[in-house]
Protein backbone atom coordinates (compact mmCIF):
# COMPACT_ATOMS: atom_id res chain seq x y z
CA UNK A 1 0.00 0.00 0.00
CA UNK A 2 2.79 2.56 -1.07
CA UNK A 3 2.93 4.36 -3.84
CA UNK A 4 0.24 6.84 -4.05
CA UNK A 5 -1.53 4.76 -1.01
CA UNK A 6 -5.08 6.76 -1.76
CA UNK A 7 -5.53 4.70 -5.22
CA UNK A 8 -6.60 1.03 -3.64
CA UNK A 9 -8.59 2.55 -1.09
CA UNK A 10 -10.43 4.97 -3.44
CA UNK A 11 -11.14 1.50 -5.56
CA UNK A 12 -12.12 -0.10 -3.10
CA UNK A 13 -15.45 2.32 -2.44
CA UNK A 14 -15.80 3.04 -5.77
CA UNK A 15 -16.14 -0.87 -6.75
CA UNK A 16 -17.48 -2.43 -3.00
CA UNK A 17 -14.64 -3.83 -2.74
CA UNK A 18 -13.44 -4.79 0.81
CA UNK A 19 -11.11 -2.04 2.22
CA UNK A 20 -7.67 -2.59 3.34
CA UNK A 21 -8.30 -2.88 7.24
CA UNK A 22 -4.77 -3.20 8.43
CA UNK A 23 -0.85 -1.85 7.36
CA UNK A 24 2.74 -3.50 8.41
CA UNK A 25 5.13 -1.24 8.10
CA UNK A 26 8.52 -1.03 9.39
CA UNK A 27 8.62 1.25 12.20
CA UNK A 28 10.93 1.68 14.88
CA UNK A 29 12.72 4.90 16.49
CA UNK A 30 15.29 4.38 14.46
CA UNK A 31 13.18 3.98 11.38
CA UNK A 32 10.33 6.66 11.16
CA UNK A 33 9.63 7.88 7.38
CA UNK A 34 6.25 6.28 7.74
CA UNK A 35 5.45 8.93 9.68
CA UNK A 36 5.61 11.39 6.59
CA UNK A 37 2.25 9.73 5.23
CA UNK A 38 1.23 6.07 5.55
CA UNK A 39 0.64 6.31 9.71
CA UNK A 40 -1.58 9.30 9.14
CA UNK A 41 -3.42 8.34 6.32
CA UNK A 42 -3.95 4.88 8.16
CA UNK A 43 -5.20 6.90 11.12
CA UNK A 44 -7.33 9.09 9.33
CA UNK A 45 -8.98 5.89 6.80
CA UNK A 46 -9.86 3.50 10.58
CA UNK A 47 -6.57 0.93 8.86
CA UNK A 48 -4.69 -0.86 11.83
CA UNK A 49 -1.01 -0.24 12.13
CA UNK A 50 0.78 -3.31 13.30
CA UNK A 51 4.51 -2.37 12.59
CA UNK A 52 7.27 -4.88 12.24
CA UNK A 53 10.86 -5.02 13.90
CA UNK A 54 9.65 -2.09 16.30
CA UNK A 55 13.26 -2.98 17.72
CA UNK A 56 14.94 -2.97 15.17
CA UNK A 57 16.74 -6.26 14.26
CA UNK A 58 18.06 -5.71 17.92
CA UNK A 59 19.64 -2.62 17.60
CA UNK A 60 17.32 -1.04 20.05
CA UNK A 61 18.11 -3.17 22.48
CA UNK A 62 21.08 -3.07 23.87
CA UNK A 63 23.75 -0.32 24.11
CA UNK A 64 25.53 1.38 20.80
CA UNK A 65 28.43 -0.45 21.84
CA UNK A 66 27.19 -3.71 22.54
CA UNK A 67 25.64 -4.52 19.45
CA UNK A 68 28.43 -6.14 17.62
CA UNK A 69 28.63 -8.70 20.57
CA UNK A 70 25.50 -10.72 19.39
CA UNK A 71 25.95 -13.74 16.86
CA UNK A 72 23.03 -12.13 15.12
CA UNK A 73 24.39 -9.07 14.30
CA UNK A 74 27.22 -10.45 11.91
CA UNK A 75 24.91 -13.14 10.26
CA UNK A 76 22.24 -10.72 9.81
CA UNK A 77 22.83 -9.64 5.84
CA UNK A 78 19.21 -7.84 5.84
CA UNK A 79 20.15 -5.72 9.04
CA UNK A 80 22.97 -4.79 7.55
CA UNK A 81 21.22 -3.91 4.21
CA UNK A 82 18.76 -1.62 6.13
CA UNK A 83 20.51 -0.14 8.49
CA UNK A 84 24.44 -0.33 7.39
CA UNK A 85 24.49 2.73 6.04
CA UNK A 86 23.05 5.05 8.81
CA UNK A 87 25.08 4.08 11.33
CA UNK A 88 25.99 7.01 12.55
CA UNK A 89 22.92 8.39 12.23
CA UNK A 90 21.34 6.06 14.49
CA UNK A 91 23.91 5.71 16.87
CA UNK A 92 22.74 9.14 18.78
CA UNK A 93 19.17 7.53 18.69
CA UNK A 94 20.12 4.87 20.58
CA UNK A 95 22.26 6.84 22.54
CA UNK A 96 19.52 8.80 23.44
CA UNK A 97 17.38 5.92 24.43
CA UNK A 98 20.13 4.78 26.76
CA UNK A 99 20.15 7.24 28.48
CA UNK A 100 16.33 7.50 28.99
CA UNK A 101 15.89 3.86 30.19
CA UNK A 102 19.03 4.47 32.31
CA UNK A 103 16.61 7.35 34.37
CA UNK A 104 13.82 5.52 34.14
CA UNK A 105 15.44 2.16 35.41
CA UNK A 106 13.88 -0.33 32.56
CA UNK A 107 15.50 -2.05 30.13
CA UNK A 108 16.25 0.17 26.73
CA UNK A 109 14.19 -2.29 24.65
CA UNK A 110 11.23 -1.62 27.08
CA UNK A 111 11.38 2.01 26.61
CA UNK A 112 11.66 1.46 22.23
CA UNK A 113 9.07 -0.81 22.26
CA UNK A 114 6.42 1.44 24.62
CA UNK A 115 7.41 4.06 22.29
CA UNK A 116 6.21 2.16 19.18
CA UNK A 117 2.84 1.00 20.94
CA UNK A 118 2.43 4.71 22.15
CA UNK A 119 1.98 5.97 18.71
CA UNK A 120 -1.63 7.46 18.18
CA UNK A 121 -2.00 5.20 14.91
CA UNK A 122 -0.26 1.91 16.04
CA UNK A 123 -2.72 -0.87 17.24
CA UNK A 124 -0.66 -3.49 17.96
CA UNK A 125 3.35 -4.60 17.22
CA UNK A 126 5.05 -7.92 15.20
CA UNK A 127 7.67 -8.58 17.76
CA UNK A 128 10.12 -11.92 16.95
CA UNK A 129 10.76 -12.94 20.13
CA UNK A 130 13.22 -16.25 20.16
CA UNK A 131 13.99 -15.86 24.18
CA UNK A 132 11.57 -15.63 26.88
CA UNK A 133 13.43 -12.40 27.98
CA UNK A 134 11.92 -11.05 24.65
CA UNK A 135 8.25 -11.45 25.63
CA UNK A 136 9.25 -9.94 29.44
CA UNK A 137 10.29 -7.15 27.45
CA UNK A 138 7.10 -7.10 25.35
CA UNK A 139 4.76 -7.47 28.50
CA UNK A 140 6.86 -4.72 30.50
CA UNK A 141 6.47 -2.46 27.87
CA UNK A 142 2.74 -2.19 28.00
CA UNK A 143 3.16 -0.80 31.48
CA UNK A 144 5.83 1.87 30.89
CA UNK A 145 4.22 5.28 30.32
CA UNK A 146 6.39 7.84 28.30
CA UNK A 147 5.81 11.73 29.55
CA UNK A 148 5.35 14.19 26.51
CA UNK A 149 9.26 15.30 27.82
CA UNK A 150 10.76 11.85 27.41
CA UNK A 151 8.82 11.08 23.77
CA UNK A 152 10.63 14.62 22.91
CA UNK A 153 14.10 13.17 24.14
CA UNK A 154 13.72 9.99 22.20
CA UNK A 155 12.37 11.55 18.89
CA UNK A 156 15.14 14.55 18.39
CA UNK A 157 18.24 13.13 17.58
CA UNK A 158 16.33 11.15 14.28
CA UNK A 159 17.50 11.99 11.42
CA UNK A 160 15.36 11.39 7.79
CA UNK A 161 16.39 7.74 6.08
CA UNK A 162 16.02 7.22 2.54
CA UNK A 163 12.77 5.20 2.70
CA UNK A 164 13.50 0.93 2.59
CA UNK A 165 12.05 -1.09 -0.04
CA UNK A 166 12.11 -3.92 2.24
CA UNK A 167 10.87 -6.61 -0.40
CA UNK A 168 13.50 -5.44 -2.99
CA UNK A 169 16.03 -5.48 -0.23
CA UNK A 170 15.23 -9.33 1.45
CA UNK A 171 15.18 -10.32 -2.94
CA UNK A 172 18.52 -9.04 -3.30
CA UNK A 173 19.83 -10.34 0.14
CA UNK A 174 18.28 -13.53 -0.85
CA UNK A 175 19.95 -13.66 -4.29
CA UNK A 176 23.52 -12.38 -2.98
CA UNK A 177 23.28 -15.72 -0.53
CA UNK A 178 22.19 -17.62 -2.90
CA UNK A 179 18.91 -18.36 -0.84
CA UNK A 180 15.67 -20.08 -2.95
CA UNK A 181 13.12 -17.63 -3.80
CA UNK A 182 9.80 -18.63 -5.34
CA UNK A 183 8.04 -15.99 -7.53
CA UNK A 184 5.14 -17.03 -6.20
CA UNK A 185 5.54 -16.23 -2.88
CA UNK A 186 6.51 -12.35 -3.74
CA UNK A 187 2.87 -9.92 -3.30
CA UNK A 188 4.20 -7.62 -5.78
CA UNK A 189 3.40 -6.64 -9.40
CA UNK A 190 5.24 -8.06 -12.30
CA UNK A 191 6.47 -4.39 -13.21
CA UNK A 192 8.37 -4.33 -9.58
CA UNK A 193 12.19 -3.89 -9.27
CA UNK A 194 11.68 -6.71 -6.87
CA UNK A 195 10.25 -9.27 -9.54
CA UNK A 196 12.17 -8.22 -12.21
CA UNK A 197 15.37 -9.06 -10.32
CA UNK A 198 13.88 -12.07 -9.25
CA UNK A 199 12.80 -13.01 -12.83
CA UNK A 200 15.97 -11.96 -14.43
CA UNK A 201 18.17 -14.38 -12.03
CA UNK A 202 16.06 -17.08 -12.81
CA UNK A 203 16.02 -17.26 -16.19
Amino acid sequence: MHGDSRKPLYLADKQGWIRFISMQPQYSLIYREEEREMLLLCLAEGIGVMPWSPLARGRLAHLWADRSSSARFASDAVAESLYGGTESEDRLVVDRLTEVAAEKGVAQAQVALAWVIQHRSVSSTIIGATKLTHLKDAIAALNISLTPSEKTQLEEPYLPHVWADTLLTNIEVCLQQKIPTKLEQIVTTPSSPAYMKCRKSQA
